[in-house]
């Protein structure tokens, strides 16, 4: 499809949004339970480059099978030619900027332990319009002792959702975040180097930034009480030859 542009605020996506028709490339790459970005290229006289901004979405189709996915761009280039590159991070990507503070999940699956912390996020602008769901029905009682992002709480940290079940795959459907047990099938393909791989490419990139502080404390009991014993015996020992 041609990718369709929107403002950074919008939420109606079935709205006719800026259609990009003089966009020269646009490529999504989605890694499993990993990295879901875009590259974006139009040219500096195309109709709708002014509104090619910081925090723009763009709507578009990363595979043949799922609906049109979100995008928002979070890197401008230099122009090159007369072109300039955007690189996009799907709309969930949002979910690092939403803390969640301790909370704990009494025997409940995958779904209903998303679905509780969406409902306990402290600052998260568009949480009343993400969903989840996940066809794992087994159940577990877990804990979150500090605060962390929402997307962290999904997978990728200690104690996370994707860490607690041990198993299972990520689809972010736009604001659906779906946790299935297997994802797509196995179609007995493998990818080999010379065969059916023909490049392979590793890049750095910094992307994180963060423009509010969540402060916070965690007591210890136990570590209190270890710690008001060997304070009082080094200042305070007790004597016991004259």
């Amino acid at each position: 499809m041609i990718p369709v542009l929107y403002i950074s605020t919008e939420t109606d996506f079935t709205k006719v949004g800026m259609p990009l028709t003089e966009c020269v490339k646009c490529e999504i790459t989605e890694e499993r339970n990993g990295a879901f970005d875009g590259e974006l290229s139009y040219p500096v006289d195309g109709v709708f480059f002014a509104h090619l901004t910081y925090g723009a979405i763009v709507k578009t189709t990363s595979n043949t099978t799922s609906d049109p996915q979100l995008f928002r761009i979070q890197k401008i280039t230099k122009v090159l030619g007369g072109i300039i590159t955007y690189y996009m991070t799907h709309i969930s990507y949002e979910l690092n900027g939403f803390p969640l503070l301790p909370y704990t999940y009494t025997a409940v699956n995958p779904g209903e332990a998303i679905t509780q912390a969406i409902d306990h996020l402290t600052y998260a602008p568009y949480c009343d319009l993400y969903t989840a769901w996940s066809d794992i029905t087994s159940e577990l009682t877990f804990s979150t002792i500090i605060p962390i992002t929402m997307r962290a709480f999904l997978g990728g940290s200690d104690g996370s959702v994707l860490d607690r079940w041990g198993t299972g795959e990520y689809e972010f459907d736009n604001r659906v975040i779906k946790f299935h047990a297997a994802r797509g099938a196995d179609n007995g393909v493998t990818i080999e180097y010379g065969k059916n791989l023909i490049d392979l490419n590793q890049e750095e990139n910094i992307e994180e930034s963060y423009t509010h502080l969540k402060p916070y404390a965690y007591v210890d009991d136990t570590l209190y009480t270890v710690l008001s014993v060997r304070w009082t015996t080094r200042f305070f020992p007790v004597t016991t030859r004259r």
